[in-house]
């Protein structure tokens, strides 16, 4: 009897929860490996079927927006509009990102908005992060030098004497 109880429960709960969800405009989104100081494309598609609606950038730490393709766009938002449900690849944006010495992650995150299907029927909105991966140079950022200093680090003071005389020799810049 008391697994009965528990079999009715059980199956009254699940189909309380799949009555009480919602479909989501669930978008996804590449995530790139580039190079240091290059291009990265980034293309957001959407697991459910949409005709119109819009995606937005939400965040953008560390990577500059360049352009975004795959309908009317407007600074970083694109919106689109079609007669018939697409499920796949919405937009495609490009980022430029920064020259680094070693390996660095960054993450852009991205909103879907307006959604709707065919029919008008409107479809919640999402949002979806990408990871962008971008591979270090290996090579330090050279820094300033500084212009007063030209002597290699294998020069050193010497000591010799000249004409008599003992004196330091200096051979960065000729003081004898």
């Amino acid at each position: 009897m008391k697994t009965k109880i528990k079999y009715i429960v059980l199956i009254t709960l699940s189909m309380l929860i799949a009555l009480g969800l919602k479909s989501y405009a669930r978008i996804t989104t590449s995530d790139p490996t580039v190079e240091s100081g290059g291009t990265a494309i980034v293309t957001i598609s959407s697991q459910e079927a949409v005709a119109s609606g819009a995606i937005d950038i939400s965040s953008n730490s560390g990577v500059t927006f360049s352009s975004v393709s795959g309908g009317t766009a407007n600074g970083s938002k694109v919106a689109f509009a079609s007669s018939t449900n697409v499920s796949g690849t919405i937009a495609t944006y490009t980022f430029s990102v920064p020259s680094v010495e070693t390996d660095t992650t960054y993450t852009v995150k991205f909103t879907s908005e307006d959604m709707a299907d065919e029919e008008g029927n409107p479809v919640d909105s999402s949002s979806a992060t990408a990871t962008i991966t971008v591979k270090g140079t290996g090579v330090p950022t050279p820094a300033d030098p500084d212009p007063g200093w030209r002597c290699p680090l294998r020069f050193r003071a010497r000591l010799r004497r000249r004409r008599g005389r003992w004196s330091w020799r200096f051979p960065c810049n000729r003081r004898d």
